[in-house]
């Protein structure tokens, strides 16, 4: 389906294209971009190929991405980008897999219900659960972790900033951050980020 509206009109006028239509509208915009600005100007987001049926394809991804040459390539885990993506951002800041077995609490947020789509850190977020860790959920729908979820918190897709920012504004009115953090900048952004 492609828009035929701009993005502010209620109705976005979609109307059926055929995959090679799809694919040509995008190479034509990828390929503006590149002329105008060079190839370095395009960010490759690719989902990783151990937790998703990418692995067969990855071969030919990261071929297109270096033909096309791009040195920008992001790796985002459908359940856990934030660990693909904070690093770049905030190099004081590196993450890994969330661990779930000390945690007092666990929240997710934009998680794409890992039931479905990361069973091991499913797995481990059922696991720290049963043993106490409460279950807060960010989700429009109540599915997966959601349903069992000791808090679930019902956003409107595309308000999850908002929430943040309002989680944010409470965190520093009451002062529960860290005042003395500073950042460590020996720390340089993974290779490829811009």
């Amino acid at each position: 389906m492609r828009r035929t509206r701009p993005r502010n009109d209620p109705d976005a006028g979609w109307v059926r294209i055929t995959w090679d239509e799809a694919l040509d509208w995008t190479a034509e915009r990828m390929r503006a971009i590149a002329d105008r600005e060079g190839p370095e100007a395009v960010a490759f987001t690719v989902t990783t190929p151990a937790g998703t049926a990418i692995s067969d394809g990855f071969p030919w991804i990261n071929r297109l991405i270096r033909a096309f040459g791009s040195p920008n390539m992001v790796w985002a885990r459908s359940c856990a980008r934030g660990t693909a993506t904070t690093p770049p951002r905030s190099p004081s800041a590196p993450t890994s897999a969330p661990r779930t077995s000390s945690a007092p609490a666990a929240w997710s947020c934009g998680a794409n219900n890992p039931s479905s789509t990361y069973l091991a850190q499913a797995t481990a977020v059922t696991e720290a659960a049963t043993r106490g860790t409460a279950l807060i959920v960010v989700d429009p729908r109540r599915a997966g972790p959601a349903a069992r979820a000791d808090q679930w918190l019902r956003v409107r897709p595309g308000t999850d900033g908002a929430l943040a920012l309002g989680l944010a504004s409470v965190m520093i009115a009451e002062g529960w951050y860290d005042r003395d953090f500073r950042p460590r900048l020996d720390q340089r952004p993974a290779a490829g980020a811009r």
